[in-house]
């Protein structure tokens, strides 16, 4: 009987020396004065996509494109004021650009003419400009600087003293001289001038 009881213990030890080490239990400590990691900051908001527009002339670094100036009237009413001519510049490079209006020169004509019998020189004010939706804005006197930066689209109104423009078969432009870091550049845009019917009262 105790020679089983001794071959039951030598087996016993046997195995448990066999048998592998218990696996250790990882776990995770937080100190309580650990400051939270900050997030990961967002992603840059991609510039937006400018519809492409004629060129009208290149400056080094940046464009002179399509500008679009217009106004309305109603028939028999008051005329059209005009007080600043825009132009729309794209901007290729990450320089900053200056430019000057030397000078603004009103257009009129009758619509059966071909050569423009008016040409009334503005007195300039001075200038505005931003990005899309009116952001980035910059005012000049003399001059305007469009600072440096990533390249975009920029709308520039050069401002002068209101002038009276009345559509009765007319038509209507600018004639600009112009400087663009230096360079300098004549040329004319047209001014749309619609006349409206008046809405009846109800």
């Amino acid at each position: 009987m105790l020679r089983g009881m001794k071959g039951l213990v030598a087996v016993l030890a046997a195995a448990a020396c066999s048998a592998p080490p218990p696996r250790p239990v990882q776990t995770s400590v937080v100190a309580e004065d650990e400051p939270t990691p900050p997030a990961a900051p967002a992603p840059p908001t991609p510039l937006q996509v400018e519809t492409p527009l004629k060129l009208l002339h290149s400056f080094p670094g940046i464009d002179l494109v399509e500008s679009s100036n217009a106004a309305i009237h109603e028939h028999g009413g008051d005329a059209a004021r005009i007080g600043h001519v825009m132009l729309v510049f794209d901007i290729s490079d990450r320089r900053a650009h200056e430019i000057e209006a030397k000078q603004v020169e009103m257009l009129r004509r009758h619509c059966s003419e071909t050569a423009w019998h008016s040409r009334t020189p503005l007195k300039i004010r001075g200038y505005d400009a931003s990005t899309a939706g009116g952001a980035n804005g910059v005012v000049g006197d003399a001059r305007l600087v469009l600072p440096p930066g990533v390249p975009r689209r920029y709308r520039v109104s050069i401002r002068f003293d209101s002038v009276d423009a009345y559509q009765a078969c007319d038509a209507f432009g600018f004639a600009l001289d112009l400087v663009v870091d230096r360079v300098r550049h004549k040329f004319e845009l047209p001014l749309d001038i619609t006349r409206i019917d008046p809405i009846d009262p109800p």
